[in-house]
């Protein structure tokens, strides 16, 4: 599927004479001429011209769509173009990134693991490995959120602290604890800290 799409759109560059850059954007003004009305809200739907692996059929609906049409012949086109990349740029990659740490959290932690079914108990569910109270699934939450966020280095070599300027570098796990211990923190700033 992947592959069809990336010769489809070579295709398409060939037959206009354009890069691919210029072919995605022409593919796309004319998948947005043929957008098609859907459901009873009459929600227009824009097929995507490029598959990719992540999202192989992927369709887009741009509910906020609340700017007029341009009278002015240049900023229509200019305004057509733009929407078209909009529509290019749709995708949920950055929300599946956040539910693959939801799952490393769920499936990692045993605390926060799911219910086992148990067959001889009426469908009954058993939760053995789960906490007693919930304030300690809590504080193994905010450890693990504390290391996700100083000390797991992502394919950028960053952390998400040092993404957004909270830290110069990775930190170490023993780091993190030993600072804390040694300053004699109170529980209260401790609690700020990891929140």
């Amino acid at each position: 599927m992947v592959g069809n799409s990336k010769r489809r759109l070579a295709q398409f560059a060939a037959d206009h004479g354009v890069d691919e850059e210029a072919a995605e954007l022409l593919s796309a003004q004319e998948e947005m001429a043929r957008m098609a009305t859907i459901g009873k809200w009459g929600d227009r739907w824009f097929r995507h011209p490029i598959s990719d692996m992540r999202e192989p059929e992927k369709s887009v609906c741009w509910l906020t769509d609340i700017d007029p049409a341009k009278s002015d012949p240049v900023k229509l086109k200019h305004q057509r173009d733009h929407h078209a990349l909009l529509h290019l740029k749709a995708t949920v990659t950055a929300v599946d990134r956040f539910f693959s740490f939801f799952m490393r959290v769920r499936r990692g932690l045993t605390l926060a693991e799911r219910g086992i079914v148990s067959a001889s108990a009426e469908r009954r569910l058993w939760f053995g490995k789960n906490a007693y109270h919930p304030a300690v699934l809590v504080k193994v939450l905010s450890i693990f959120r504390t290391y996700f966020n100083y000390c797991e280095v992502g394919q950028d070599g960053k952390t998400p602290a040092m993404r957004l300027g909270l830290a110069k570098g990775p930190s170490l796990w023993r780091t993190l604890c030993t600072s804390a211990q040694s300053s004699r923190l109170d529980a209260e700033r401790v609690r700020r800290l990891l929140w």
